[in-house]
């Protein structure tokens, strides 16, 4: 079975007269610097995915928090 591998990035815009910073999951760089096209200049695009760390167990409590089922939360952290 293969696998997406999704990474955290940053992606820091600017429009002429603001900057933006946005944070999006992605599959590579590419596409992250694709979703900003559009709005503005890409000026810098960083994996990040080492600062924002994801465990079972917050995902387990987001989804209780979101009204997830015991069955269903534990469904979806098997799944990963």
């Amino acid at each position: 079975m293969e696998y997406n591998t999704f990474k955290m990035y940053e992606i820091i815009m600017e429009d002429g007269e603001h900057v933006y910073k946005h944070y999006g999951i992605y599959e590579n760089e590419e596409n992250a610097r694709d979703s900003a096209a559009g709005n503005g200049e890409v000026v810098r695009v960083k994996e990040v995915t080492e600062l924002f760390p994801l465990s079972g167990d917050k995902i387990f409590t987001a989804l209780k928090n979101a009204g997830f089922g015991q069955f269903e939360r534990t469904q979806f952290i098997a799944s990963l």
